[in-house]
């Protein structure tokens, strides 16, 4: 990541990859030094102090300050009350922030391996089954067979997809390109992801704004009186849905619009009351 020399100072919680020299007496001590070790500030380091020492600098390439061991310190014993000179080079930064997204997407990219040896195990499994069934029932397992599992995975995985989404329209809008840099990381393990399940006749319902409810693949969440709407026009949408081929097999959540002369009207205007009824536009 390109380091930004006039805005970030080193914080608690950032990460950084960084190259550290120590030297006593201008002798470089190489069992204290290393390279591209990846630091957590505020976490362990062979170094206790270093971490310390660079929280609250301004980011630099190169962060050079002097240490003087005092008696107390156990792990630099060898050097009491003698300075070291201490040069950190930092080779990459990702700010506190953007740390948890990060190992996020790592955990994703875990996750992608993990499914397809679950799948390739199902797999096995059923090609061992449908030996003895017979031709024209075989076909319909093979499709639903993992129906279950899709079921319970999409529930977590259609929110975080379309979370995603509206995370890179509000960056983009911000023009934050730290945050863009890591959502493209992001859209990249979706991508795996979507052509993962394509391969299993898994296929996505995303309901469009303005177009009719439509009540075999989607829910209703909530409802807003606009009498220049038709009924039951989309509004907003929550979350996308799925189906495995021809079946439902999670819905997409949306809200919708109804007339204030519907039956319906009255029941919301009741719960809801007469300002937090209506379309805010």
């Amino acid at each position: 990541m390109k380091l930004d020399l006039e805005k970030n100072i080193l914080s608690k919680g950032d990460k950084i990859i960084i190259d550290v020299n120590v030297y006593n007496k201008d002798i470089l001590v190489k069992k204290l030094s290393t390279k591209n070790y990846s630091l957590i500030l505020g976490g362990k380091f062979y170094l206790p102090f270093l971490s310390k020492m660079l929280v609250g600098k301004t980011l630099n390439k190169k962060i050079i300050f002097n240490y003087l061991v005092e008696e107390d310190n156990k792990s630099l014993k060898e050097f009491v009350n003698e300075e070291l000179k201490v040069e950190v080079k930092i080779n990459d930064y990702v700010e506190s922030k953007y740390v948890k997204s990060k190992n996020s997407n790592i955990q994703l990219k875990e996750h992608i391996s993990s499914l397809e040896k679950i799948i390739k195990e199902k797999d096995f499994e059923l090609s061992k089954k449908l030996v003895s069934i017979p031709e024209d029932k075989k076909k319909e397992i093979e499709r639903y067979s993992l129906q279950k599992f899709f079921e319970e995975f999409s529930k977590y995985y259609s929110v975080f997809k379309f979370t995603t989404e509206k995370l890179v329209l509000k960056a983009q809008e911000e023009e934050d390109s730290n945050r863009l840099k890591l959502l493209s990381n992001y859209k990249a393990t979706i991508w795996q992801f979507d052509e993962l399940f394509k391969n299993f006749g898994l296929e996505e319902i995303r309901p469009i704004f303005g177009e009719q409810f439509d009540p075999n693949t989607q829910k209703v969440m909530d409802q807003f009186i606009d009498d220049e709407l038709e009924s039951n026009t989309i509004i907003n949408v929550l979350s996308i849905g799925y189906k495995l081929y021809d079946r439902v097999i999670k819905v997409a959540n949306v809200v919708t619009s109804l007339k204030s002369t519907d039956v319906q009207a009255k029941k919301i205007l009741e719960e809801k009351g007469p300002e937090n009824s209506y379309l805010k536009k």
